[in-house]
């Protein structure tokens, strides 16, 4: 019997790309063979909205971050949970076998985005998933990348632009092959190969 492994996808700010990059985690895993839940805690419910119009592969449950009830499936394999953005990093660190947090690497999200990961300095289950970036693109973007590796050690993946992923997350379907395909298949492959090693 496989044990149950929990993947929280957190962001400092909204507008980064949270909520898409929670719902293609779950879509690769659910591809991948894990059962999984998505739990949709962000106030929007974005995803549970859009899941209730065209159901994905997998389950998806709304949460209330301020209530403790909530059914998981006991055939869950991976629980993936959209967290709102700004939380207490005290209040997710503990409970998760890894985390996801996607930002955006613009000269404008360094300083408060160095700010916040240094609550999470010690963390050795966290990936940094720069949304919205190709590398050589924008100098300015590439500093940014840069500057946070020369303070943190966190792994950072890139996520390249794609103006399909909220249509295809919409439709329930697979997101046309494009360069955030193949980089977002790495970044699966990174997450779901560090919790499968736990």
């Amino acid at each position: 019997m496989k044990t149950l492994k929990q993947i929280g996808v957190f962001s400092f700010k909204g507008g980064v790309g949270k909520t898409s990059t929670a719902y293609l985690l779950a879509m690769a895993a659910h591809d991948a063979g894990e059962t999984v839940t998505l739990v949709d805690f962000d106030p929007q419910h974005s995803i549970a909205v859009a899941a209730s119009v065209n159901p994905p592969p997998f389950l998806v449950v709304r949460g209330n971050i301020e209530s403790e009830e909530l059914e998981i499936p006991p055939a869950t394999t991976l629980v993936i949970a959209d967290h709102p953005p700004g939380m207490n990093p005290e209040e997710i660190t503990g409970v998760y076998d890894f985390l996801v947090i996607p930002f955006l690497p613009n000269a404008l999200e360094l300083h408060p985005l160095s700010y916040a990961l240094k609550d999470f300095k010690e963390a050795k289950n966290l990936l940094l998933v720069a949304n919205r970036y190709k590398e050589g693109e924008r100098a300015s973007e590439d500093k940014t990348i840069q500057s946070i590796k020369s303070a943190f050690t966190f792994p950072i993946l890139p996520l390249a632009p794609s103006s399909d992923i909220p249509e295809a997350i919409a439709a329930a379907r697979p997101v046309r092959k494009s360069t955030a395909t193949e980089n977002f298949a790495e970044i699966s492959k990174f997450v779901l190969t560090h919790i499968r090693r736990k």
